[in-house]
């Protein structure tokens, strides 16, 4: 990615940490996590001026769409 997704360690680690609870609520879809989270995240930095609450709003975003995708899915 070609963005500067983090500005500094603690970020980055809030970054990792959300999407580490994720892959654990989502096992099967993890891989796909990381990709829609950091195309996310270089989505809505250009317009953030309070940085430390993305990760709630991506992660937050993120569960529905899986969760949607989840409830679309036939068993």
């Amino acid at each position: 990615m070609d963005t500067i997704l983090f500005k500094n360690d603690v970020e980055k680690n809030q970054h990792e940490n959300a999407i580490e609870v994720l892959c654990d609520q989502f096992p099967d879809r993890c891989g796909l996590i990381r990709t829609r989270y950091e195309k996310q995240l270089s989505e809505i930095l250009p317009e953030a001026t309070i940085r430390s609450y993305l990760p709630i709003f991506i992660t937050r975003r993120i569960r529905h769409q899986l969760e949607d995708e989840k409830t679309a899915r036939p068993n």
